[in-house]
């Protein structure tokens, strides 16, 4: 009762809001086209490094197990941050997350693209992975802010931003290796990111009704620990094996560690996420197309690219370029 109290009264605030201070139509589209943009570049970073990903041992002078971090660490702070930064948008104002998350996306770009090493570049990408929670902060933005009428179509757009960011980006990504030195291919989402930034603090309104409440850091840790034993143990399953002590311990212990948080989260008063909500039927199966989908898709992205591009002599690759596979995936 309370769960849904709170929901009622947030859902009221927000009409509230969009009746007290309405914002021209052109104004309206403008918003609509910002935040369309800002989630473009962000789904551009799940992508950005996919057309090189094949050259990266050679390029970095390591194996192929560790350059996969490339590609995780991006994944596994998108996992974690994406839920929490709703949640901190709902208390502290979504237009400050929305510009935070574009900070850490620029800021991890230029590491990024001064790295010549392994480490650099996969705190890089860490940083980078802090941007794809961005979707969700825009949506509950055009919430905010769009009358009733437009609400569907601003979300939709949003939505499919996921997909024409990254199709887009993997062109683009190898038409610049191809060109001139990958480095160049962090420096253009520094530019992304910096254009994004400065249009959302031109364009966007800031958030004039937050949700009361305490921030749950118990359950924000919670959440960060059991995702990254979870995603850590997947990730690494091809070379730690089933049985692999490694496997049991981060793949078991994160999966101890979400159950003990889902328990907590169903007794605390301001959750990071309502698990209440979440198991409602319509909420679930939702959600269960949209894991199934995503796994589909991301599985796709990383496995297809380096079978179009390993050498022909290795018994498993098409020795295609890099243009082509990326073409081709997209």
């Amino acid at each position: 009762m309370a769960m849904t109290s709170r929901t009622i009264a947030r859902d009221e605030v927000a009409l509230a809001m969009r009746a007290s201070s309405p914002l021209s139509a052109r104004r309206q589209r403008a918003v609509t086209a910002v935040l369309a943009f800002a989630s473009i570049c962000g789904s551009f970073m799940q992508t950005l490094v996919l057309p090189v990903q094949a050259a990266l041992p050679e390029l970095l002078h390591t194996g192929r197990e560790e350059t996969a971090w490339v590609i995780t660490a991006t994944s596994l702070t998108g996992a974690v941050v994406t839920p929490i930064a709703g949640r901190i948008g709902d208390m502290f104002g979504k237009l400050r997350v929305v510009i935070g998350l574009l900070g850490f996306m620029v800021l991890g770009s230029v590491i990024a693209a001064f790295s010549t090493e392994i480490v650099g570049l996969v705190i890089g990408r860490s940083l980078q992975g802090f941007v794809l929670g961005i979707v969700p902060v825009a949506m509950s933005i055009l919430r905010d802010t769009l009358p009733a009428e437009r609400i569907s179509g601003g979300v939709a757009l949003v939505s499919a931003s996921v997909g024409i960011g990254a199709a887009l980006g993997l062109p683009l990504s190898a038409t610049i290796m191809t060109v001139a030195d990958w480095h160049l291919i962090f420096w253009l989402s520094v530019g992304l990111g910096g254009l994004s930034l400065l249009l959302v603090l031109l364009v966007v309104p800031p958030s004039t009704g937050t949700v009361r409440g305490r921030f749950d850091v118990p359950g924000a840790v919670g959440l960060a620990v059991g995702l990254s034993g979870v995603l850590l143990a997947i990730s690494w399953l091809h070379v730690w094996g089933w049985t692999s002590p490694l496997t049991l311990a981060f793949g078991g212990g994160g999966l101890l560690v979400l159950v003990l948080w889902g328990w907590y989260e169903t007794r605390v008063a301001s959750p990071i996420a309502d698990l209440r909500l979440m198991v409602r039927p319509r909420v679930l199966l939702a959600n269960l197309c949209s894991m199934t989908t995503g796994f589909a898709f991301f599985s796709c992205i990383v496995t297809v690219p380096q079978i179009l591009e390993l050498p022909v002599g290795l018994g498993s690759g098409l020795g295609l370029d890099v243009l082509a596979s990326a073409v081709i995936v997209m």
